[in-house]
């Protein structure tokens, strides 16, 4: 541990490499011995874009499945937490699997609506508020576009999902520093808590135009 956290970055991501290419030539008790270790190290986040991309996307398939299971509130955690330890920072979020990382973190953080811990996962909180600080202007278009989802819009029919919604978006903000896209976020801070519609009012489409792209 002591060697790993005083090695460089770019020492780092050469190992990274270097896991991946055991998997690709088939040396398989070498790439579960070298996924033990980046697990050990917290390494995760070290580990190739193409690897990274593969995991991160069949986790968040993973997560999806859990916020209207059974005992939701203690499932979602250890799947977040894995997601999360292949996201230190900004650039850990690859474009490729970004928009469902990103719809997913808010599906879960916005909740079920139920007055139980406010429909959140009371340990996966703290991760999803984590991954949205980190999304700043390059990710949150992404998110704020992601709130006119079917799904989405659907967990916004609830008082307590708008309430929810509205703290997340208060977490976005703070790493956010472009001007039209925090007066996005604050017209729905503004509005979100009446209706979840805001985001589909034409005012706000007038307002996010040329920084949201709609699906």
């Amino acid at each position: 541990m002591a060697v790993w956290k005083a090695s460089i970055d770019e020492a780092k991501y050469r190992l990274g490499l270097t896991l991946e290419g055991y998997n690709t030539n088939l040396f398989q008790d070498k790439y579960v011995l070298g996924e033990q270790f980046f697990q050990s190290v917290g390494g995760n986040a070290f580990r190739s874009n193409s690897e990274r991309a593969i995991i991160v996307d069949g986790l968040v398939d993973h997560l999806l499945e859990k916020p209207n299971g059974w005992d939701n509130f203690h499932h979602e955690a250890p799947v977040i937490d894995d997601i999360s330890s292949y996201i230190n920072t900004q650039p850990d979020i690859l474009p490729n699997f970004a928009p469902k990382l990103i719809k997913t973190i808010l599906i879960c953080r916005i909740g079920r609506g139920i007055s139980y811990c406010s429909g959140v996962s009371p340990r996966g909180r703290s991760y999803y508020d984590r991954i949205l600080a980190l999304l700043g202007d390059q990710f949150a278009p992404t998110a704020l576009a992601s709130l006119a989802s079917y799904e989405i819009q659907s967990q916004l029919d609830r008082e307590i999902c708008r309430q929810q919604a509205s703290l997340a978006l208060t977490v976005l903000k703070t790493g956010v520093v472009n001007q039209r896209l925090l007066e996005c976020i604050d017209f729905l801070l503004a509005n979100i808590p009446n209706t979840g519609k805001a985001v589909l009012d034409a005012r706000f489409k007038a307002l996010s135009a040329g920084y949201i792209t709609w699906q």
